[in-house]
């Protein structure tokens, strides 16, 4: 497994342990047992089943015992659960080929990897759209 605090956004060079953090305003305004009624994401990072299962995949040793029900209500697991599913977004960016951009990152985060390499970012929904725009404002990026 790489290094997390060796990993950051390229294009800005943001690390990805201060990244999570504008994730967490954006996604749960820092609430660790915010729940999306819509998607059924939970927690901080407001992860879904499915990313959890991801994790639960990808590093059996730190997910496969716990629960979804009960990591993502963690704060200190959620936090560490969405700097992994950072990690995986890079596996998956590399593995599509897709550029390491903070656009990409961030609509993989919240509209799904197979989303974006399938119908790329020029047509991600309005939501995804507000969600980078929001993250980007907070970095004061635009």
């Amino acid at each position: 497994m790489p290094d997390i605090s060796q990993m950051t956004v390229p294009d800005y060079g943001i690390p990805f342990e201060a990244f999570i953090e504008y994730i967490i305003k954006v996604e749960s305004g820092g609430n660790p047992y915010a729940i999306n009624k819509k998607s059924g994401a939970r927690g901080l990072t407001q992860l879904t089943r499915i990313a959890w299962e991801d994790l639960q995949d990808n590093f059996p040793e730190k997910y496969k015992s716990i629960p979804f029900e009960i990591g993502t209500f963690n704060p200190e697991i959620s936090r560490q659960a969405g700097l992994d599913y950072l990690v995986l977004i890079d596996r998956y960016l590399d593995h599509y080929g897709l550029p390491k951009t903070m656009e990409n990152y961030l609509a993989a985060y919240n509209w799904g990897i197979g989303n974006l390499y399938k119908k790329g970012l020029e047509n991600m929904p309005e939501e995804t759209r507000t969600y980078i725009h929001k993250i980007k404002s907070l970095l004061n990026i635009e």
